[in-house]
């Protein structure tokens, strides 16, 4: 997988998983990017079997690099697939739960 978590603001997260609404995009040079998580009705977001604080929608800063994103939903199961982060740019990751 690629680089570990590496978070700009420690607020009580494990592993750096960074969470906020609207985050801007960082610079290329930081080497991280912004993951946006969603699918309907909702589901809680593990990183690298790490779990993140919240449901979707959920924008993540990470590190630039692939990282394995598994979506949980209790009655409709999970989905999980390896994603590529890119510096300096927002990925999105939008699937649909099996039902």
């Amino acid at each position: 997988m690629g680089r570990a978590f590496r978070a700009r603001r420690e607020i009580c997260r494990p592993h750096g998983i960074e969470e906020l609404g609207s985050l801007p995009v960082p610079d290329a040079a930081s080497g991280d990017g912004i993951l946006f998580v969603n699918t309907v009705p909702w589901a809680d977001v593990l990183v690298d079997g790490v779990r993140a604080r919240g449901n979707t929608p959920l924008e993540l800063r990470l590190a630039a690099g692939f990282h394995r994103i598994r979506l949980e939903n209790p009655r409709l199961g999970s989905v999980e697939q390896v994603v590529e982060v890119r510096a300096g740019a927002q990925t999105r990751f939008e699937p649909r739960l099996p039902r």
